[in-house]
């Protein structure tokens, strides 16, 4: 599978960055990951911030050397690529986020997978 090492180290890397976040913050994060009423059960807006970091750890991995890996790049691209699909549902359902908001995000998601899989088609 095409990049799938890269995929597993950015995600500890995004984890990671998501952890120290946490720990240096607890409070703001509290209020901004959990449910209310519910303080044991992580919100969906705390998974997508999850994936958000992890997708800046693929992006930061794919594109640290100065000769990038074309798998790496590909991964990176194609997980920007999937990810607004992945939690557009999740965002109308639990945050009632408006529809342009939700399209923009996408948007610039889409983006950013395109410039890393054009990036990879020229390396």
């Amino acid at each position: 599978m095409i990049g799938s090492a890269a995929l597993l180290q950015a995600s500890a890397t995004g984890m990671a960055s998501y952890g120290t976040a946490l720990v240096a913050c607890p409070g703001s994060f509290q209020s901004f990951c959990y449910k209310k009423n519910t303080p044991t059960k992580f919100s969906k807006r705390a998974w997508r911030m999850m994936g958000y970091c992890m997708l800046a750890g693929a992006t930061r991995d794919a594109l640290s050397s100065k000769t990038p890996d074309k798998n790496n790049l590909i991964a990176a691209g194609a997980s920007w690529g999937l990810f607004p699909v992945m939690i557009a549902a999740q965002s109308f359902e639990e945050d009632g986020i408006k529809p342009w908001i939700a399209v923009t995000n996408a948007a610039l998601c889409l983006a950013v997978g395109g410039v890393l899989l054009n990036k990879a088609k020229d390396s």
